[in-house]
Parts: structure tokens; sequence; C-alpha cells
């Protein structure tokens, strides 16, 4: 006969909730539920809509209105000898809903030293009580080409000149500017009087003028967004089909006679013990997948078994035929599939097997129950047996006497160590088999 399997307990952490927890976790609480069955809510997801932020979008845009004026100067030699601040203006134009004019200092806005003869050539706003921007430029025309040269420059065209023109009496102007003025205070009348400016004693003066309204803010308008849907059962099922299609599986799991056919990606991720096991098979390292290679699980692995457990790694979800059933042969399945997904590894599998095993509760699989969570070390589900008895009847025997025990001893559970062995007994000595 062989020797006892030593009592690996699980981890106590992940096995041995607190009272409270217990008790949340019993919905609906075994007062209320039938006397056959414990009904148990089906496992349902919660994933937040995976929406793209609202984006709205506005736009502020500064609205300009150009405009040009040509005020000609004849008999610019009576002109010139005006007097000193003394102009002539161009009659008033509209740009931008403002009026406009040209001022002319034949003899300059400001005395000149001894010998020094200058013009002086202003754009004016003469809208009272006005403040505006503007772009502008003044320039000369070439008489015999017809070309136009900016007085800001030496002759060649130049960027329009930007400033604010105002009508308030507390507007500042640069030195020598007239009010409500802005250009060319001194430009050289010698350059003038010999070039070839003046044709017939008449020279033409060009204003080009951009008037800078305020900005327009548009509506601000709702932009169209696509909305992630939230993930659903999409991966399941990729993965459910995966299972079963037969190209790409490189393993091939024997079990009690019947081959089973995987990918080796899916049972390494799943399965540390599975991995543990393809790799001390396979002949290449872990960095890459091996080759096409043959394992073989213990005799006490059931082939249908491993199949609910093959599908519950792929999917994450227990078979079709183990959901929402309340029967012996549902149960039977619960308690192999725990024994497998433990000898596996496999926390979420037994879990869900314990899940399985409360929703069957009943007056007839209670003991059994009890006393599978106590050789199993379930001390959640052990705990929901307590409360579902307690809930029935007053405090008796049956229960009282079981768990007066304790935990079972190594020598009680002797009896059912041929039923959870472990699937590493393969890779390990004849004498470190393990006990669930």
């Amino acid at each position: 006969m062989a020797a006892p399997r030593p009592r690996l307990a699980p981890a106590r952490d992940s096995l041995a909730p607190s009272a409270a927890a217990v008790k949340a976790s019993a919905s609906p609480t075994a007062a209320e539920a039938p006397a056959n069955a414990v009904p148990v809510a089906p496992r349902t997801s919660c994933f937040p809509a995976m929406v793209s932020p609202r984006l709205t979008r506005s736009s502020c845009t500064p609205e300009m209105e150009e405009g040009r004026h040509l005020f000609d100067v004849n008999r610019y030699g009576l002109l010139k000898d005006l007097g000193v601040r003394q102009f002539v203006n161009s009659g008033t134009f509209d740009v931008g809903g403002y009026g406009w004019s040209i001022r002319f200092y034949p003899a300059g806005s400001e005395a000149a030293s001894a010998g020094q003869h200058h013009v002086s050539v202003y754009l004016e706003l003469m809208t009272p009580n006005a403040e505006v921007r503007a772009l502008f430029d003044l320039k000369l025309m070439d008489q015999s080409s017809g070309r136009w040269h900016s007085l800001f420059g030496d002759g060649g065209d130049r960027l329009m000149r930007h400033a604010r023109f105002s009508t308030f009496p507390t507007n500042k102007l640069p030195p020598h500017h007239p009010p409500r003025c802005w250009g060319v205070p001194s430009w050289k009348a010698s350059s003038l009087e010999t070039s070839v400016y003046i044709h017939n004693g008449s020279l033409t003066i060009r204003c080009d003028l951009s008037v800078i309204k305020p900005p327009q803010t548009s509506e601000t308008k709702q932009l169209p967004r696509i909305e992630a849907p939230p993930p659903g059962p999409g991966m399941s099922k990729d993965f459910s089909k995966l299972l079963e299609d037969k190209d790409g599986k490189a393993v091939t799991v024997h079990v009690g006679g019947e081959a089973f056919h995987a990918h080796w990606a899916v049972l390494a991720a799943r399965s540390p013990v599975l991995r543990k096991k393809l790799l001390d098979t396979a002949t290449t390292d872990e960095t890459t997948p091996p080759s096409p290679v043959q394992i073989t699980l213990d005799e006490d692995m059931e082939p249908a078994v491993f199949k609910a457990m093959l599908h519950f790694m792929y999917t994450d979800e227990l078979p079709p035929d183990a959901q929402g059933h309340h029967d012996d042969d549902t149960a039977e399945l619960a308690r192999r599939l725990f024994v497998a997904a433990e000898g596996c590894g496999i926390e979420r599998l037994k879990r869900l097997c314990e899940s399985l095993l409360y929703s069957n509760l009943s007056k007839r699989t209670l003991m059994a129950t009890m006393e599978f969570a106590e050789r199993h070390r379930c001390d959640r589900l052990r705990a929901a047996c307590v409360q579902f008895h307690a809930a029935r009847h007053p405090p008796g025997p049956v229960v009282c006497d079981f768990f007066k025990r304790g935990p079972m001893s190594a020598s009680a559970g002797d009896s059912e160590s041929c039923n959870c062995k472990r699937l590493k007994t393969t890779q390990e000595g004849p004498g470190d088999s393990k006990a669930c």
C-alpha cells in the first residue's frame, strides 16, 4: 500500500476570508433560498465604456478691410513755400467704417536746421472719438516708370506699418507727429524736387490702408466623435474558436487514453504547472516556443475533467454544460475540476468550482460538500455550508459534530488522497508527491 501523501495547505490569504467577507459573498442569503438549492447570481462583467473625450472647437479671426487712396498734389512749386507746420489735406475717404485723410506738409511739420528743407506726409484719422488699429503705407509714384516707392524706406517696397490711431485727447503720439496722425515726419525735399516723382509740377501720393476690425469669435461647435465599444465577449468567442481550430496547435496532451491538442502559449500562460512541464519536455530555451511536444498527465485525471479545464484556459469560463445546472453530475464535475485546477495551479478556476458547489447545495448534498470543503481546506465553502445548515435547522449534532473535529488530520485524508493527486507528481521524485 502506498505511503500516505503529505497534505499541502493552500495559501491562507487566498482561501480564508473574514467572516464579513463570507457573509457578503453569500447572495441571496441561505434563509431566503429554496430548500433544495441555493441560487447564485450569474457571473456578469462591468466595464466602463471607452468614450472618446468630448471635443468642441471655436475660432477667433481678426477681420480687415482694405482700401487705397490717390492724392494728386498739383502745382507743387506754389506750395513748397507755404511755411512750416502748414499742410494740405486730401479729401476724406472711408475704409473700415472710419474716415481718413492724407495730410501733406510741403515745408515740413516741424522746423528743420538751417539749409535743411524737408517735407512731411501723414495719414490722419478723421472720425471723432474713435480708436482703431491699422496697417498702412505711404508711397510716391515714379512719374517716368509708374512704379511706387514707399516713403518709409529708401525707395523700395517695404512691408506696411502698424499703428494705433485715436482721436481721443489722451492719445499719445511720437514726437513731431500732429494729433490723430501717423506717417513720415521728415523726407528730404531736395530728393523730391530733383527726382522723377514730380512731372509738370505735380506729384501723386498713394496711401495703402488695411483697417483691423475687432476680432469675431465663432460659435462653439460640437465636433463628431467615435465612441469605442465597451469590452465584450469577443475575446472569449475568439479563443473558443481557437480551441476548436486544429491549426497551429503544437502540444498534444494525453489524458486517460485520449489526446487533446492545444497551443503551447495558452497552456504556459494559464497554468504554471503545465508551463514547467512543457519547458522540461521541450528542447528549446524559454525565450522561444518549442517544437511540437507531447505530455502525459496523471492517470487520475479524467478526459472529461481535462476537457472542461482546457475550455476554461481558453475562454476563462466554465463549460456551458456546467453553468446554471443543479444536479449531482454538475456537483461531481465541480469537485473533480477543483482538484484538477489545484493540481495545475489555476486559482480562478478553483474559485469558480467553489461557487458552483455552493450553488448546488441542498439538504441531500450538504454533508458531501462539507466533507469536500474540509478535505481541501476550502474555508469559504466550509463557512457557507455552516450558514446554509444554520439557516434551516437549529444547531444539531450533524454539523456540530463534524466541525468540532477541526481541520482534518493527515491520516483522515488518506482515504481521499488518490482523488486529489497533483499533476506535478510526474515532475517530482517518487517520494515527493503532494496531496491537495
